[in-house]
């Protein structure tokens, strides 16, 4: 793995990968030098550290389980060192990731849709057609599902740049969606251990086109 790392870092980039794949609720609220269930007994110096205080924004879907089961376990073993590379690597990967993390803090619903939309951006480029294009190219095959997922990402961009115009709070939905938005890509990123270059994200665009040439 590239770079070097704190062993809070490798704690953080697990919880957030553990949060892209199933648990978006989950915190590490606080680190400790002993087991928590042995704190009351333990006579050494227990030391407590908070790590992630705020509570997040979304919740677990009714009749989901919030256990962490072995399948989940070794989906995170064989993809956390992935994600360490591409952090240490790449920039838009690292400040995408960190704000995809970080989107679902506590805060107003304004401030989070606008972080997601700002981690697509470092990913997609910036312009409400641009954008949509290539995050369409990038998740879908071409045909409808692409066209469909194009018109959608449309659509989202118009929220995002409602609640970055106005001071009127946004709405659960479209923040939901752009979420998720976000976090297909970052999983793909992930399974196919890059992050597609622009040259990617146009050879994607424009697959199947026919040219004049044949």
């Amino acid at each position: 793995m590239g770079g070097t790392s704190q062993p809070t870092d490798v704690l953080w980039w697990i919880a957030a990968l553990l949060r892209a794949v199933r648990f978006p609720y989950l915190s590490i609220p606080v680190l400790s030098n002993y087991p928590f269930a042995d704190i009351p007994e333990t006579e050494g110096n227990v030391n407590l550290r908070p790590m992630e205080t705020k509570p997040r924004i979304l919740g677990s879907t009714e009749g989901a389980s919030p256990a962490i089961n072995s399948e989940i376990l070794e989906w995170i073993r064989d993809r956390w060192d992935t994600v360490g590379r591409l952090l240490f690597s790449d920039k838009k990967f690292k400040l995408a990731f960190q704000a995809f993390g970080s989107a679902t803090v506590e805060r107003d619903r304004a401030s989070s849709l606008l972080a997601i939309w700002g981690a697509l951006e470092q990913l997609f480029g910036s312009g409400r057609y641009r954008i949509a294009s290539f995050i369409a190219a990038y998740l879908d095959p071409p045909g409808e599902g692409r066209l469909a997922t194009y018109r959608r990402v449309l659509k989202l961009y118009d929220k995002r740049s409602a609640a970055a115009h106005t001071a009127n709070e946004a709405e659960a939905g479209p923040l939901l969606e752009a979420y998720v938005l976000m976090r297909n890509a970052l999983i793909k990123m992930v399974d196919e251990k890059k992050v597609p270059t622009q040259g990617n994200l146009e050879s994607l665009l424009f697959e199947g086109v026919q040219t004049a040439d044949g």
